[in-house]
């Protein structure tokens, strides 16, 4: 019993006289050194060279594209995730579709029934819908949780185009809409030659003003990409009236006022040529030239020859 009283008593002694020396030593170490002000400044200066660094690596990676790719995996990660979630693609709603092919339509969309609805892009969308012939604007909305909407704003035709033997529409920006069959458009007039579809516009407005005669207008050929020769009625009594390439507006508005005048084309008419400013020469089909020349005052002056046949 005193041998253990006697052993612990020296621990114990042993302990504290550690913990004496413990606490001298760290009295006696020096105290730290106070950083002035020019320490301050090295530092912080050393801590912006070693940003510029850092942002040096970034900018040499991200031009890699490294850290791209870092950020599209975790997009498509959180893309998945919501999908687990529930926020997937159930329904699709379509306004404004006549003419273009739904099946068209859901391929442009890009996406099928259960892809997580914030995986599809929305613009990209957007933009191959604008790429069908049908289509002039497009617009798609994503409505949370799971249906996506489009609304299409669709082309209308006002002209045929014929061009090198195949036929196409034409609506009102001059756009081609590529069909194989044009037969239900019928009722439209033709419109021939190398960039007629992008002078219809033009053309048409010129025809509207005189709306009488605009409607028996069956087709219109750009001669030279410059002017129009227009053609009325069937092709077995076919007139054609042959604008000049400045003012046509002119030649057509006159060339209405004679026919209400006049009646020109009940005769066995033939060409009409308005070419010449304030003169109209009429070929009939029994080669017989007709030319009436306006004069001062308003008055005509008409002369007739016989066309040589070549």
């Amino acid at each position: 019993m005193r041998r253990l009283i006697g052993k612990t008593d020296k621990a114990n002694k042993a302990r504290e006289t550690t913990r004496a020396e413990a606490h001298r030593a760290r009295k006696s170490r020096p105290p730290k050194k106070q950083l002035g002000l020019r320490g301050w400044l090295l530092r912080g200066g050393f801590g912006i060279v070693a940003a510029g660094v850092v942002s040096g690596g970034l900018a040499l990676a991200w031009q890699q594209g490294y850290p791209q790719q870092v950020v599209d995996r975790l997009h498509l990660a959180g893309v998945n995730l919501t999908g687990s979630a529930g926020l997937t693609l159930r329904r699709v709603t379509v306004e404004g579709r006549l003419r273009t092919p739904r099946a068209d339509v859901f391929a442009a969309l890009g996406a099928t029934q259960g892809d997580p609805i914030l995986g599809i892009d929305i613009d990209q969308a957007r933009a191959r819908l604008e790429s069908i012939d049908w289509v002039r604007s497009a617009v798609v909305e994503r409505r949370l949780p799971d249906l996506i909407h489009i609304q299409i704003a669709e082309r209308s035709p006002v002209a045929i185009w014929q061009n090198r033997g195949r036929f196409s529409l034409v609506d009102t920006d001059g756009h081609v809409i590529n069909r194989q069959d044009v037969g239900g458009w019928s009722h439209l007039p033709i419109v021939v030659g190398d960039g007629a579809p992008e002078r219809t516009r033009d053309l048409l407005a010129m025809l509207a003003t005189e709306n009488r005669m605009a409607e028996r207008v069956r087709a219109a050929v750009l001669v030279s990409g410059r002017r129009w020769n227009l053609h009325i009625g069937d092709p077995s009594s076919d007139v054609e009236i042959r604008l000049p390439e400045t003012d046509p507006d002119k030649a057509w508005a006159w060339f209405a006022s004679l026919q209400r005048d006049h009646n020109i084309l009940a005769r066995d008419v033939r060409i009409v040529d308005l070419r010449t400013p304030d003169r109209l020469v009429v070929r009939l089909a029994s080669d017989v030239v007709e030319e009436t020349q306006v004069l001062k005052g308003g008055d005509y002056q008409t002369s007739y020859r016989h066309r040589c046949r070549s």
